[in-house]
C-alpha cells in the first residue's frame, strides 16, 4: 500500500505541475495575440496551437531565416 500511496502523491504533484505549465502557456498565447496600431499601420502576431500568423504592411526578418513547407 505504501507504494500505491507514493505513486498517488507523485501523480498529484505531476498534475499540479501540468496545471501550472498549461496556465503559463495559455498566458503566453494571450500575450502574443496582440495588435499594434501606429500611424494607420496595423501589425499583428497571433500565436495559437493551430499555428503562427504575422501580419503587417512591412515585415522585416533579420538573421538566418528558414521557411519549410
Amino acid at each position: 500500500m505504501d507504494e500505491i500511496n507514493k505513486l498517488r502523491e507523485e501523480m498529484e504533484i505531476l498534475k499540479d505541475d501540468l496545471d501550472v505549465i498549461y496556465s503559463y502557456a495559455h498566458s503566453l498565447e494571450r500575450a502574443f495575440d496582440t495588435k499594434v496600431s501606429r500611424n494607420e499601420i496595423i501589425s499583428a502576431i497571433n500565436l495559437s496551437k493551430e499555428g503562427v500568423r504575422i501580419a503587417g504592411d512591412k515585415i522585416h526578418l533579420d538573421g538566418e531565416t528558414l521557411i519549410d513547407k
